[in-house]
């Protein structure tokens, strides 16, 4: 950022240094071509000009509104029986008349408005206030408490987004107005209101900080602009005010609100000294005065500078003030902030009429050094109430705390921590990204834990193989690229590719946007490969940056294109996630119509200048109204198009929700059977759900991605039942403990997992040691004051393999693979003795008197070198380089190998040997229970041989694809990337790829009751010591509209129907067509998705995940029920209650 900044600062300067000498006026008017780079303006009645900007803002806001009803008019798209009753396509996404929302967190916040409102969930910590997290729970608060039987949280869940998204527009359509082109504006509003990511982050049911991260900043960007085009001091307080009440807004939107404070604070420096310099050097510099603080003192922007950097300066010292958190426990702090920019604007502005006071600066000047006429003192003059070089010593004073504050390698002053703020977000996402990101839970002995955000789709990147590719969609995300030249998809074998043009199998044409294809392959592919595309995100950077050229204060933006920068990988190694290209989608927008306006004018007035040669004066006018009015309509129409792949997008961007109604009746069942107290344990997607529908408590949550999904983990994956059962229970009563110690004022870890291993602390605990006790039923556990309760909806089945890579890694070490593949972790030889002149190890292992250590690897003798030999002693004590050491009399001297890096261990106590590899020797484990302090108890531990080894995830397939074929005797089972398992079902053998023999499997067949959702259980094939299984099953999926293509001359809308179990008067009525209407060959026709219906499943995995307790639980239905008792079963997710 602070690169960006200076970048920004020295580019300005240098262009406009060049400015002195070539245009003398590009320093006044704050940009360069002026003349030449021009928009069309406002020329109409003051009146009209007045209500332009208002219509304008209507239209646009129309439009952004319209189409995020998309979705809702999707979801809620109903028929008319021949009963007269309406029912619904997709019943799934539809609960009381009400589509339902579509995020996870949409829920959290609605479990904040139940307990606001509705006193539910009073002893959930997980829970905050309905102010903590501020405007997105305050101001569905402030309606409901309004109007408490107008909506339901579910219909202001839903419908939120869609309202408050499409005030981004009222920024952009100022903005235009601001530089005398509302068409600008508008046409700007128009695009950013439809941007692919703004409508994927902000649709109907979509209630997330999106739609208050993105305009919020859009007003705050306006007036800023306004303040440094106009130097209005009522702008500035404005956009002050405006970024003070960010956070509560938005409550981690501290690097943008710093970002933007910072790049105004240093352009408005640029600009006062560009201003200094040519006072001295530029066409004036004769009356300039030689004293240069008389100079700086007397520059017309001297007023204006300052309080840019006072207010600006507040707004980084004060900006966390306005959180929801801290306006709940300080008020009076949240109120003087806000306060304190309106007294500073009532104090400048104020003027009071005395006596003529000579200024500093009049004395420095003076040539009678202060002595004035009689007649001058006498004249009265009015003077602000806080003069200039008043306001200047604070705001120099500022500037040098700025720099002490942001400067990374100094953070110190009041203004410490900013750089923290600026990119502590960005770099925590951004390390995210890296495959298998640990995080650690505290200092000391840390234990090393995966990052949820590397797991999280809206932090990571699409396409982890292919950074072009990659690139192309990200870009996209900001603004779609317009298509000219289309393909056809062709297909080999069997699966859609992007053609390679020129190809024959494809089949090239001119984009029409008024064609309807609905072609759903062409919906499930990208757009990019085999066309031609105009590359709209880079069209929108060349037209921003002709507008920083013209006017210089649009460098203020600079944020958000460095946000956008970091989002691709071909300019940054670990690129943002695709949740961050929201924020670009405004000042592309600003940009592209700039750069079409700038163009088509500059066209049409050299147009106008060559038509209008030798015309009278009322036949120019008419030019000029034909000229300037066909401009402008090319341009709108330029623009339509641009904006329409967005549109098209938002129209086929339909999203499935993630609670449908068949699940949360699973989760009504969960709440009749359990008290608000009780906790369930499932993943953390799903702990808002649990909340809103089960009323139970859950360790995890959308808000609360916490250390403890690993405990989640473990329980999921767990062979053993009682494992299971008994780790539940011990992270749910450590949990409650946890939580009575905070409530009690006394230090307590934050997770129940930190308490449970001891992590970050001098006493960090043998944690496999300790899981591997709970495998006894007898394990010693605390007292159980509430019931425990496990839920697994379908989806869960999808996400199983990330759900297992947050316990497949060793903690000891920072990342899920410990060692090298050819290098053993570590190795201990047991019960040494002395044999002769050499000490022996179980397995044939010894170690000679000179130090020689001999392996012993299937009766083959080999010598491992090390490179450090320690010795340790006692209980408690550490590790010490040992020269030599003695056993029964015989005295080994070490033999060090210059340039190894293993090191050997020898436990006098047990006359052991411990073989530690480079990385054991620097893991924790190795410091905590070896080298630092000698544990003997987690020594003697059997889990410890085994404790430095990688802990591999087991193998899990959810098929994409299957196909069956020979009569149903062989399937072959597709994912992604060509991956292709080809099993025989009369041999029960199995190719996968990369495994040279068939593999033996086990066939499993449980199919659920279409009807009562009951699990139907076929008796299984094949061998009972296979060591891999298949499993078919129904589960629901979700599916969009069909298409149909009309292959005949001609088909009737009755037949189509028919063939797709539709009735006619259903199709009929979707269609907006008669029952009887003729559809000619080649039409594709529209066919209604029911949204969620139950589908065939394949499933493969090895043994352990076939034993884990999710698979057990949710497809096989196999748990021992003296352990956990079938509360609900169905397709759509399973509860069960550990009675453990």
């Amino acid at each position: 950022m602070t690169t960006l900044i200076l970048t920004s600062i020295f580019v300005l300067v240098v262009a406009s240094a060049l400015a002195l000498f070539k245009w003398h006026g590009s320093i006044q008017g704050r940009g360069f071509f002026s003349g030449k780079i021009e928009l069309p303006v406002d020329r109409s009645h003051w009146l009209v000009n007045l209500l332009n900007p208002l219509l304008f803002i209507l239209l646009a806001y129309g439009l952004s509104v319209h189409v995020r009803y998309t979705w809702i008019e999707f979801a809620e798209a109903h028929y008319v029986t021949d009963a007269g009753e309406k029912e619904y396509f997709r019943p799934q996404m539809v609960r009381d008349g009400v589509a339902l929302p579509n995020t996870h967190d949409s829920f959290y916040f609605g479990s904040i408005l139940q307990k606001a409102l509705y006193q539910k969930h009073q002893d959930n910590h997980l829970i905050p206030s309905v102010y903590t997290n501020g405007m997105i729970t305050y101001l569905p608060y402030l309606l409901l408490k309004t109007f408490p039987d107008r909506w339901t949280i579910e219909e202001l869940l839903l419908k939120i987004p869609v309202w408050v998204a499409g005030f981004v527009c009222i920024p952009i359509v100022l903005i235009g107005r601001l530089y005398g082109s509302s068409l600008w504006g508008f046409f700007a509003a128009c695009l950013a209101g439809v941007a692919h990511s703004y409508y994927n982050r902000t649709l109907a049911g979509y209630y997330d900080t999106d739609m208050f991260s993105i305009t919020v900043p859009a007003f705050a960007f306006f007036f800023l602009l306004a303040a440094s085009r106009r130097e209005s001091v009522g702008y500035l307080v404005a956009a002050a005010i405006t970024l003070y009440l960010s956070r509560f807004f938005y409550g981690s939107t501290q690097a943008i609100t710093c970002a933007m404070s910072l790049v105004f604070i240093f352009y408005r420096l640029g600009l006062f000294l560009l201003e200094a310099l040519e006072a001295k050097f530029g066409s004036g510099k004769e009356s300039a005065s030689s004293n240069v603080l008389v100079l700086l003192l007397g520059l017309p922007s001297l007023r204006f500078t300052c309080l840019s950097f006072l207010l600006a300066g507040w707004v980084l010292l004060a900006e966390s003030w306005s959180s929801g958190k801290v306006i709940e426990d300080n008020s009076i702090r949240f109120w003087f902030g806000l306060i304190l920019p309106v007294i500073l604007f009532v104090l400048v502005k104020f003027r009071r009429k005395i006596d003529h006071v000579p200024s500093f600066a009049d004395e420095l000047s003076s040539d009678d050094h202060g002595i004035e006429s009689k007649e001058a003192k006498k004249s009265p003059s009015s003077f602000p109430l806080i003069s200039d070089t008043v306001l200047a010593v604070p705001s120099l004073l500022l500037i040098f705390l700025l720099f002490l504050g942001v400067a990374p390698f100094i953070d110190a002053g009041p203004f410490s921590g900013t750089w923290a703020k600026l990119t502590g977000k960005l770099q925590s996402y951004s390390s995210a990204r890296v495959a298998g990101g640990t995080i650690s839970g505290s200092s000391g002995y840390n234990l090393n834990f995966l990052d949820v955000k590397s797991t999280i789709r809206e932090a990571g990147s699409l396409d982890q193989k292919s950074k072009r590719i990659n690139d192309i969609r990200m870009r996209n995300r900001i603004l779609e690229d317009l298509p000219l030249w289309r393909g056809d998809w062709f297909r080999d074998n069997g699966s859609a590719s992007p053609a390679r043009p020129p190809d024959a199998n494809k089949k090239y044409k001119w984009w029409n946007p008024l064609e309807k294809t609905f072609n759903s392959m062409e919906q499930s592919l990208p757009k990019y490969a085999g066309d031609l595309n105009l590359k709209t995100a880079l069209l929108a950077l060349l037209g921003y940056l002709l507008l920083c050229l013209r006017y210089w204060e649009f460098l203020l933006g600079a944020p958000f294109w460095f946000i956008g920068y970091n989002c691709f990988s071909h300019f940054v190694e670990s690129p943002l996630g695709l949740r961050f290209t929201v924020h670009v989608g405004n000042v592309a927008s600003i940009g592209l119509v700039f750069l079409l306006l700038i163009v088509s004018w500059a066209f049409f007035r050299f147009c106008f200048s060559l038509a209008s040669k030798r015309k009278n004066d009322h036949l120019k006018k008419i030019l000029n109204i034909v000229f300037k009015s066909v401009s402008l309509i090319t341009v709108g129409v330029v623009v339509a198009l641009f904006a329409w792949p967005n549109v098209d997008h938002a129209k086929g961007y339909h999203s499935h929700v993630v609670y449908p109604v068949k699940t949360i009746e699973v989760l009504e069942e969960l709440n009749q059977a359990s008290d608000p107290d009780d906790f369930v344990v499932t993943w953390w997607d799903y702990g808002s759900g649990c909340w809103f529908y089960g009323d139970t408590r859950t360790f995890t949550s959308p808000a609360h991605q916490t250390l403890d999904n690993y405990l989640t983990s473990e329980i999921l994956r767990s062979n053993s039942p009682v494992q299971a059962a008994n780790l539940a229970r011990l992270k749910a009563e450590t949990f409650v403990r946890l939580q009575d110690q905070k409530n009690k004022g006394e230090f307590s870890y934050d997770t129940a997992v930190q308490e449970m291993f001891k992590d970050g602390s001098p006493d960090l605990l043998f944690y496999q040691g300790l899981l591997g006790e709970l495998n006894d039923a007898n394990a010693s556990l605390p007292t159980k004051s509430r019931d425990v309760f496990l839920f697994m909806p379908y989806e869960i089945l999808r996400i199983f393999p990330t759900i297992l890579s947050f316990s497949s890694r060793n903690l000891y070490f920072p990342s899920s693979s410990s060692n090298s593949r050819n290098e053993t972790p570590m190795m201990i030889l047991r019960n040494g003795r002395r044999q002769g002149s050499s000490l022996f190890f179980d397995g044939g292992h010894r170690m000679d008197r000179k130090g020689v250590l001999k392996l012993l690897d299937e009766d083959k003798s080999y010598v491992l070198p090390y490179g450090k030999m320690m010795a340790v002693g006692e209980d408690g004590q550490p590790a010490k380089v040992a020269g030599q050491f003695e056993v029964d009399g015989l005295r080994i001297t070490s033999n060090i190998t210059n340039g190894v890096n293993r090191v050997a261990v020898f436990v006098k106590s047990k006359n052991e040997l411990i073989i530690l590899s480079p990385k054991t020797y620097r893991s924790t484990f190795a410091k905590r229970f070896i080298l630092d302090q000698f544990d003997a108890n987690a020594y003697q531990n059997p889990l410890f041989g085994q404790a430095a080894n990688p802990r591999n995830s087991p193998f899990f397939l959810k098929a994409d694809g299957v196909q069956i074929l020979d009569g149903g005797s062989k399937i072959v089972l597709s994912a992604g990337g060509g991956y292709r398992i080809e099993a025989d079902l009369r041999t029960n053998l199995a190719k996968m790829p990369n495994v040279k023999d068939p593999l033996p499997f086990s066939f499993h067949r449980r199919l659920h009751d279409r009807e009562t959702g009951k699990l139907a259980k076929i008796a299984s094939a094949g061998a009972k010591e296979s060591k891999f299984h298949i499993i078919q099953t129904n589960l629901p999926r979700f599916t969009g509209q069909r298409t149909h293509a009309v292959s005949k001359e001609s088909q009737p809308l009755s037949e189509i129907a028919l063939s797709y179990n539709l009735s006619p008067s259903v199709l009929s009525q979707y269609l907006n067509r008669g029952t009887e209407h003729e559809f000619s060959k080649g039409d594709v026709i529209r066919i209604p998705g029911k949204g969620y219906d139950l589908y065939q499943a394949w499933f493969f995995m090895d043994e352990k995940a076939f034993k884990s307790l999710l698979i057990q639980g949710f497809l096989m239905e196999d748990l021992d029920p003296s352990l956990y008792e079938k509360i609900s079963s169905s397709p759509w997710g399973k509860v069960y209650k550990i009675l453990k």
